[in-house]
């Protein structure tokens, strides 16, 4: 059974190494690049993967993308900022010989501000991220891309991700801006608005949500901080669609 690892990326030369570092187990490494300037694509290459230029036209179009020109019978997705946990080769490998589902979840592992969170907004994190070849595909998203499966997907046992998204806080805050305006982009052309009560009550929900009944605060001041930041995301989702709804009037 032959198996893929695909990644997007765009100026990764810092995170993209210990990704495809990490995933020896891989027969094929397949990297699509949206015009990276740095040193990405030569340390992609150097690692044996196959490399493609495609302009960035959202993050489920560029994932599947990607996709399509992997050969494996199998795809494993993971991200530029992610790298494979101990074990998740065998534990891969093993949810592939089992038979028991043609698509998987894998668990994640933040880590932010120095510290892996337990809880909080990331609890519970397990992502679809492992699949046989046709039984899954991105959607139209241009942010917060999902895959989605043709049958049940079951969870990968013994092993996880490990992700370290920002490399500062201020690159978290950026971040959310470039997100929340492609959020609010994506769903102004689909003809959603935002009400008064989206900008009182959603980022005050998501606080609370993500503080208490996920219990953030047990993760000490990176855990509070990760809550809060979930509550700004919010904040500023909504806020930049109810600008993109009126540019649109």
């Amino acid at each position: 059974v032959k198996l893929s690892l695909v990644t997007i990326a765009f100026n990764e030369e810092r995170d993209l190494p210990r990704c495809l570092d990490s995933v020896g187990f891989a027969d094929e490494i397949v990297v699509v690049d949206s015009g990276s300037t740095d040193g990405t694509i030569e340390a992609a290459r150097s690692r044996g993967a196959k490399v493609f230029d495609h302009p960035f036209e959202g993050f489920s179009k560029q994932k599947q993308f990607a996709i399509d020109r992997a050969t494996g019978d199998w795809i494993l997705v993971l991200d530029a900022d992610e790298t494979a946990g101990p074990g998740l080769g065998e534990a891969v490998r093993s949810a592939i010989r089992s038979g028991k589902a043609d698509a998987w979840r894998i668990r994640r592992k933040t880590r932010y501000m120095g510290r892996v969170l337990r809880f909080g907004p990331w609890r519970g994190d397990a992502p679809p991220r492992l699949f046989r070849r046709g039984f899954a595909r991105y959607g139209e998203e241009v942010v917060h891309e999902r895959l989605r499966a043709d049958g049940p997907v079951r969870l990968v046992r013994d092993s996880w991700i490990e992700h370290e998204p920002y490399d500062s806080i201020p690159d978290h805050i950026a971040r959310m801006a470039r997100y929340a305006e492609l959020w609010a982009s994506q769903e102004a052309a689909a003809g959603r608005t935002c009400s008064p009560a989206d900008l009182l009550i959603r980022p005050q929900w998501r606080l609370f949500r993500a503080l208490f009944l996920q219990m953030g605060f047990l993760d000490g001041i990176p855990g509070i901080a990760a809550s809060v930041s979930s509550a700004m995301y919010a904040w500023w989702k909504y806020l930049a669609l109810r600008e993109a709804s009126r540019r649109s009037l």
